[in-house]
């Protein structure tokens, strides 16, 4: 499964640690139904939601892609760490 695959599986909510490049990111992810990407998220980030994803036996999910720094900025962004305009242009909430 891929993480973006994880992501946009509407039936599961995740609260959990991600380690990206064999590193954990700073900032924990929160996602369930109420978020989706945006075709500009789907665009900017394209290489870490295609990288294979497996959720560790601690409920953390390790993502198999080779760029912590990609990773690192979706993570703080998903986490509100960003502009407001910034979220709104990767993240749409659903009604």
């Amino acid at each position: 499964m891929t993480f973006g695959e994880i992501l946009d599986d509407n039936g599961i909510g995740l609260d959990c640690d991600v380690i990206v490049d064999n590193q954990e990111t700073s900032a924990t992810l929160v996602w369930d139904d109420s978020v989706t990407l945006t075709k500009e998220a789907r665009e900017e980030f394209a290489e870490l939601l295609q990288s294979e994803a497996v959720f560790l036996p601690n409920g953390n999910i390790e993502v198999l892609c080779n760029n912590f720094e990609l990773g690192e900025r979706f993570l703080l962004c998903a986490a509100g760490y960003c502009r407001c305009s910034e979220y709104d242009r990767l993240f749409r909430e659903n009604e």
